[in-house]
């Protein structure tokens, strides 16, 4: 019936320094990144939504971008607190 995780095998939800609202294309995601002082594998990952390195958005529309607060993504996975310690298991006790 599912599955069950270890506490250090959580990840803590850590939410974005900013969001940045775009109503444009961008032509180099990288460069985007860099301008917010984040690395180009750091803003993909916090937009798993981008698909290339660049955003072409023809339409106009308007998407938000989500900018990593990168130090708080630095944390002690033992610090990780649980929602329901159903989903947790003890790790074997080793002889």
């Amino acid at each position: 019936v599912g599955f069950t995780c270890t506490g250090e095998e959580l990840s803590p939800y850590i939410p974005p320094r900013e969001e940045v609202e775009v109503s444009g294309p961008i032509e180099d995601l990288a460069a985007f990144a860099e301008k917010y002082g984040v690395s180009y594998f750091d803003l993909k990952n916090a937009n798993l939504w981008l698909r290339d390195s660049k955003l072409v958005n023809k339409e106009r529309k308007t998407y938000y971008i989500a900018i990593p607060d990168v130090e708080a993504e630095k944390y002690d996975p033992s610090q990780t607190r649980v929602h329901s310690m159903a989903w947790v298991r003890t790790p074997p006790m080793l002889p």
